[in-house]
């Protein structure tokens, strides 16, 4: 049978805000009305509110039915906590979230015999949550206690490993293990990340803590917990630094730290000497790598290297003495020798970091040329003055001899329009289309023209007043396809966008919502005050059996919906579209509960609800119920309770409470196959509903207080409840009498179920 679920209260809508620009200072008015920023980005979120900092941890004994705490006390700040408690296979394993378990403590249950355990919480004003170190494996209820001890191995130094001795602990099922750094050496201490194998390696972060060592092992309950080692001192950085690299300005040094110890920070100290054993700090030098300049010529160069968590430092063998630099690599040009396009100096090969020096030159061969006034940038735009010409580039560079010429570009041709023009934007109407000429040749005036056509291949015609480099698409774009073509001073020809298009409308924004009490009867309203635009709005009620699925209610298609008893156990949500936007919007559901008299899933009048609902474990039931309802009709007029085998013979159907019928049933039956009263009921199947039974005494109690909400009722029905070895109860449930029958006597019988 598929285990139904209670939901209780009122549901509540999770807005959904497509938020493109949030300033952070606005987080404290948005929590003080009590806004919820669901559907925002991480971004978003990270912006408004500061990251959660502390941690969480969990105190208890590890066995089913063993009740287990979350501990926040270290937790920053002062909002609500939401809890999310998980089981794991594993102690290294994220877990998946255990149902309803989102309360700040949670019992253990079977399902959680030899898992692991953690607890995630997340604050309001805050983002990102916090996870706890896993517990478990989780015991077996009424498991022994843990015994014998844990203690550490290993010196409490910084890059040293620290091991956990169990020989003396209690057992042989799997250890687990859980890492803890403290603040003294009696404090509990906070669990390491990642810290659960039978070695710890200690790092910076334990410097001066106290370390222990907390362990569990699987057919036990309970941990055992080492003495503390510590406080952690600093290690002693063995190792050397080397460096890699030739001593010439301009070229880069780096620091080799591969032998060094440890996996901290590193940190750097160039130095400059006039001798290979003597040196002083070089401003700024602190990074794994070093570009020579000007000053360090002639010079020794070294660097000292120091790691966080560890005492002293290690100085490198010097690299020197620096060589001045001399010119070497090559310069290009890039770009079409035409007038109107632009040359680059292309020297990505040139040796060297120091200021580039340019001059263009223009001559009447590829092997002369005169310097070209003011030319001295990077780049050149080609003028009327170099048509025929040729152009070549020097260049020189500061810290450096010599310099370097280009191979010529030429002669220089006339221009002609070359590149290409693109449409940016999106093609909706309201938006703006704007024409992307970067790649464009030339420097001159450009003129536009936009066209509208009914196909991406068309050549379209122009568009009134459309002269600009940007368009505003209005209601008549709606289905073409839209072009633009430009043209430039100076040259001839022109270019043609590729189509942008077809034109939409623009996608629906905004959210939707539920008002309204979820009882039958009772009006639901559609909250659109958020929802974009102007135009008519278009309602769909619809009805499903889980959060996210539905069908549309027949005629539903107003702002408001009463619910009918079809809604009853069902899930309502509203889909709106809007007249001159695309798509539509669909609110979170609402969940409509089942009410005294409702028809529940069997088909039968539900009789009794739970709020806090009522435990059974047999047979086909093995979960919480919150519902009872009764069939339909009677089985039979007139059934025995048992059948002639079992009639002075104990069953031990002694059960009266709400759900007890489904155990009393089941006893009935595993001793006396036959027994007529419980066997039809057991048999009975309605609506594809097979899990009914004979119901308990306090079962029929509730019929009888509900009588009038059940069909076709009589006078006596038989419960499952058992008085002694030959009589059982049974109720007159429409005069509230009640007595203990011989278990051969005839009464009616009534199955009930519960969901």
């Amino acid at each position: 049978m598929k285990k139904n679920k209670f939901l209780h209260g009122v549901c509540k809508a999770n807005s959904k805000t497509k938020t493109r620009s949030v300033l952070a200072g606005m987080a404290a008015m948005l929590l003080t009305f009590g806004l919820v920023l669901a559907g925002c980005n991480d971004d978003i979120i990270d912006n408004l509110f500061p990251a959660l900092e502390g941690t969480v941890s969990i105190s208890g004994t590890v066995a089913v039915g063993q009740t287990l705490t979350a501990n926040i006390g270290s937790l920053q700040g002062s909002g609500t906590i939401s809890y999310e408690w998980k089981r794991g296979d594993t102690a290294t394993a994220a877990g998946n979230a255990i149902f309803n378990a989102t309360s700040a403590t949670y019992t253990l249950v079977n399902d959680d015999l030899n898992k692991y355990i953690t607890v995630t919480v997340s604050r309001v004003g805050y983002s990102g949550s916090k996870t706890s170190a896993a517990s478990g494996p989780v015991a077996a209820a009424g498991a022994p206690a843990l015994e014998g001890t844990v203690s550490i191995s290993g010196t409490a130094t910084v890059g040293q490993t620290l091991s956990a001795n169990t020989s003396s602990l209690q057992g042989s099922g799997t250890i687990s293990y859980e890492w803890k750094r403290g603040d003294t050496a009696t404090a509990a201490g906070n669990a390491i990340f990642n810290a659960t194998s039978a070695t710890y390696t200690l790092v910076n972060d334990d410097l001066n803590k106290y370390i222990t060592i907390t362990v569990s092992r699987v057919g036990y309950s309970g941990s055992k917990t080492s003495a503390a080692s510590g406080p952690v001192s600093p290690g002693v950085l063995e190792g050397m630094v080397s460096i890699i690299g030739i001593a010439t300005v301009g070229e880069t040094l780096t620091a080799n730290t591969d032998s060094l110890q440890g996996s901290e920070i590193i940190s750097y100290e160039w130095k400059r000497g006039d001798t290979a054993d003597a040196g002083t700090a070089i401003p700024n030098a602190t990074s794994a790598s070093y570009t020579l300049v000007a000053a360090d010529e002639g010079k020794y160069i070294t660097v000292t290297v120091s790691r966080v968590g560890y005492s002293g430092s290690k100085t490198s063998a010097a690299s020197g003495p620096v060589s001045p630099g001399i010119l070497d690599g090559t310069v290009s040009i890039s770009g079409t020798a035409t007038v109107g396009e632009t040359l680059t100096a292309y020297t990505i090969s040139l040796q060297g970091s120091g200021a580039i020096s340019y001059a263009w030159k223009r001559g009447e061969a590829a092997d002369a040329g005169t310097a070209i006034p003011n030319a001295t940038s990077e780049t050149y735009i080609l003028v009327a003055a170099d048509e025929g010409k040729y152009i070549t580039i020097t260049v020189s560079r500061a810290g450096y001899s010599g310099s370097k010429t280009s191979a010529a570009s030429g002669p220089v041709l006339p221009g002609v329009l070359e590149g290409m023009v693109s449409i940016s934007g999106t093609a909706t109407v309201g938006e703006t289309l704007t024409a992307y000429t970067v790649s464009l040749q030339g420097s001159g005036a450009i003129s536009y023209e936009w066209k509208r056509g009914d196909t991406a291949e068309t050549a379209g015609t122009p568009v009134d007043g459309a002269t600009s480099a940007s368009y505003t698409l209005v209601a008549a774009d709606e289905g073409k396809y839209i072009t633009v073509t430009v043209s430039r001073a100076g040259y001839s020809g022109s270019k043609t966008s590729a189509a942008s298009g077809p034109v939409v409308l623009p996608a629906l924004e905004g959210t939707v919502s539920i008002s309204g009490i979820a009882t039958a009867g009772q009006a639901l309203t559609a909250n659109t005050g958020n929802l974009q635009g102007t135009g008519t709005i278009s309602f769909t009620w619809k009805r499903g059996d889980t959060e996210d699925a539905g069908t549309a209610i027949p005629n539903a298609t107003s702002a408001s919906y009463t619910l009918v008893a079809a809604d009853e156990g069902k899930y309502i949500t509203v889909t709106v579209s809007r007249t001159g936007y695309s798509g539509s919007k669909t609110s979170a559901a609402i969940h409509v509960p089942y009410v005294i008299g409702s028809t529940g899933p069997g088909g039968g009048k539900v009789f009794y609800i739970s709020e806090k609902g009522f435990t059974i474990n047999t047979g086909t039931y093995n979960g919480i119920y919150h519902y009872l309802e009764a069939a339909p009709e009677d089985m039979s007029e007139n059934l025995a309770w048992a059948s002639s085998s079992f009639m002075t013979i104990p069953i031990s159907a002694e059960e009266n409470d709400f759900g007890s019928g489904a155990v009393n049933t089941a006893r009935i039956l595993a001793k006396d196959t036959n027994a007529p009263a419980a066997k039809a009921c057991d048999d009975y199947t309605n609506n594809d509903k097979t899990d009914w039974y004979l119901p308990s005494l306090r079962e029929l109690d509730q019929m009888y207080k509900n009588k009038t909400v059940i069909d076709g009722l009589g006078t006596w029905y038989w419960s499952s409840f058992e008085y002694d070895s030959y009589r059982a109860f049974s109720k007159n449930v429409i005069d509230d009498g009640q007595g203990a029958n011989d278990k051969s006597s005839l009464n009616r019988v009534r199955a009930v179920r519960a969901f």
